[in-house]
């Protein structure tokens, strides 16, 4: 939440109008949403960013790939390329933008395409389709042009939506009653051990179908990885390192290694940053040599740049106690049969 500057609150007032209005218009079908026969599955949320889109898009890639051929489909955000781009080994991440790049390198076998239009972009893949094929939509739940099959909105559990305010206020992209569009949420980055009452809380703020709430929380690799190397994270212990971070936020993995009692500085930059070079001097220096550590989206942006030698990335993934993620997929398949 930002401070209470009247400024602001005057321009969430003037955004949240606009965004009422646009959405009017799409459930009173002036404007139409297109709808596709090849099961779609769109994956988004109401805030600026932060609920870890990536980590369940990767999720839903391997749950998937066994039954279907996956295809990813995501504007790239901040790539410079235009129009319609589909990844391949040769591509840059200035051509891709980081995380449909990351997503790519982690899933070799999966086609990313790319389009600033969801409607372009799937009249591509519907060209590529063999007729056993599923489509997940990075970050489509504000782009109403298109329909999916199932909208699953992600929220954080220590910043849900329905304690936020729209931008530049808050950080929410439409009002928060615009929950309602979603088929399933998914509360992320809970703890481990999520307190019962406290579930009980949230499922009662959010005032939505119970069978379709379901709680994640994520976990981190044991090992740290560049594509030369592998190295035990206890290994660290005694030794200092350099964690470098451009997402929106470091925390949970600040924590997780702080709660390894490593001894590391840190240096964090804006989400999707695109480091200069005066950043990689910096770096370097800072890191005087030593392993520089940083995310797997980051990791992307920053290899090109630095001595393969000195950076590692911690794999991160997205975890359910047993039961939730039984009725979780079997929610999805449902919706998509």
């Amino acid at each position: 939440m930002k401070l209470k500057n009247p400024i602001l609150i005057l321009f969430s007032f003037f955004f949240e109008v606009i965004t009422f209005i646009r959405n009017i218009f799409f459930d009173y079908n002036f404007f139409k949403s297109r709808e596709y026969k090849m099961p779609t599955i769109s994956v988004g949320n109401l805030s600026t960013g932060g609920t870890g889109k990536s980590v369940l898009v990767d999720y839903l890639i391997k749950t998937f790939k066994n039954e279907f051929e996956v295809f990813v489909l995501s504007r790239g955000y901040k790539r410079k390329s235009k129009g319609i781009y589909h990844i391949n080994f040769k591509s840059k991440v200035e051509e891709t933008g980081d995380e449909p790049l990351m997503l790519q390198h982690k899933n070799p076998g999966v086609d990313v395409i790319l389009s600033e239009s969801r409607r372009n972009g799937m009249e591509y893949i519907i060209s590529l389709d063999k007729g056993n094929s599923i489509c997940l939509w990075d970050d489509a739940f504000q782009h109403r042009w298109v329909k999916p099959k199932v909208s699953i909105l992600l929220t954080t559990y220590k910043n849900p939506f329905y304690n936020d305010n729209i931008l530049p206020y808050g950080n929410l992209r439409e009002n928060k009653r615009g929950y309602k569009r979603a088929d399933i949420i998914l509360v992320t980055k809970c703890p481990t051990n999520i307190d019962q009452l406290i579930k009980k809380k949230i499922i009662r703020n959010i005032d939505f179908s119970n069978d379709s709430i379901f709680f994640c929380s994520i976990s981190y690799n044991n090992r740290i990885f560049s594509d030369k190397k592998i190295i035990p994270l206890k290994k660290l212990k005694n030794k200092k390192f350099t964690l470098i971070t451009g997402i929106a936020d470091p925390s949970p993995l600040i924590e997780f290694l702080k709660s390894l009692n490593l001894d590391f500085k840190k240096i964090n930059y804006p989400n999707h940053y695109f480091f200069k070079k005066e950043d990689v001097n910096k770096i370097t220096n800072l890191s005087n040599e030593g392993i520089i550590l940083t995310t797997e989206k980051d990791y992307v942006r920053l290899k090109p740049l630095i001595n393969d030698i000195q950076i590692f990335y911690l794999p991160i993934k997205l975890n359910f106690n047993k039961s939730d993620e039984i009725n979780f997929q079997k929610k999805i398949q449902k919706l998509i049969n």
